[in-house]
């Protein structure tokens, strides 16, 4: 009779020791997706921010349309790699001209991802 009170109890330990690792696999296994998505993030982010600053030093050079021609609405239209595509995109970069100053916004198909605001003084040209 002991010996069948032994093997049920150490079947209950085995049952809870598995149940245990389980548990903490399964923690680990959702730690895991959501740090690779805080890395897909960070990397979409990143990229949104190097090619505004970029926009924003083409802008200021006054060379805008030359590098970067974006269509009637002030559009530009990159691929999920950031490789510049025409419609339909994955990320959009929408330019909102104003008196010397310019609005990037980098949009993916959810939200938007980064906005930068950069002004440039453009003098007026004096005839002689």
């Amino acid at each position: 009779m002991r010996t069948h009170d032994k093997s049920s109890l150490f079947l209950m330990e085995m049952i809870v020791a598995i149940l245990f690792f389980a548990l903490s696999a399964a923690i680990c296994v959702q730690l895991f997706v959501r740090s690779q998505q805080l890395n897909e993030d960070s990397t979409n982010l990143i990229a949104a921010t190097n090619l505004s600053r970029n926009i924003a030093e083409t802008y200021k050079n006054d060379s805008l349309k030359d590098h970067y021609p974006y269509d009637g609405k002030g559009n530009l239209y990159y691929d999920a790699s950031w490789q510049k595509v025409s419609k339909p995109a994955h990320y959009t970069i929408h330019l909102h001209f104003q008196t010397n100053s310019l609005t990037i916004t980098v949009k993916d198909s959810k939200t938007t991802l980064y906005t930068l605001t950069v002004s440039h003084y453009q003098p007026k040209k004096v005839k002689a």
